[in-house]
């Protein structure tokens, strides 16, 4: 009788650890999803205002089109829509001409609008936390068009956003 209690005792002792850091690693992640989607309610224009200054209705049809192309992706690629991704569409939806983008044979993106695109995607991907398998792979093919270490800078920027309240203080031009 006593082994068998001993046995219980020592079995569950042994596992409290496991659990301990199995808690640890949920409750990171789910004070992060917290903070994103209290803070990226507020952040989000201030995000869309910093990456284009000229006015989200003024910026070039291509830029729209890559951040329709872009946008398009990581809902599809995620299988997933974050609030703060909904809420970035529902700005987009504000803007005249957006809906009525040319087919995608009459348009072409350049360079600087491609980078300014993959730029505000890797901004809106770090806002939004939720990162599964497939949409870290989209992530990686972003940094590895914008480069590691600009990908870093912004992810860095928009983190120190969310958790410390910091101001943007770099163009991203």
């Amino acid at each position: 009788m006593i082994g068998r209690v001993a046995t219980r005792a020592t079995v569950n002792l042994l596992a409290l650890p496991i659990f301990v850091i199995l808690n640890v690693l949920g409750m990171k992640h789910t004070m992060n999803e917290m903070r994103s989607r209290l803070v990226g309610f507020k952040l989000t224009p201030k995000i869309i205002s910093h990456a284009f200054p000229e006015g989200i209705d003024k910026i070039p049809i291509g830029l729209k089109y890559a951040l329709h192309l872009g946008l398009s992706e990581q809902i599809m690629t995620a299988r997933y829509i974050h609030p703060n991704q909904i809420r970035i569409l529902e700005i987009l939806e504000q803007v005249k001409e957006y809906d009525s983008l040319p087919n995608s044979s009459s348009l072409s993106i350049n360079e600087v609008e491609q980078r300014r695109a993959d730029r505000f995607l890797i901004a809106i991907s770090t806002m939004s936390g939720k990162n599964n398998y497939r949409h870290r792979r989209l992530s990686k093919n972003l940094e590895n068009r914008l480069g590691n270490f600009e990908a870093s800078l912004v992810r860095d920027e928009v983190w120190d956003a969310i958790h410390d309240l910091k101001p943007f203080s770099r163009k991203w031009d």
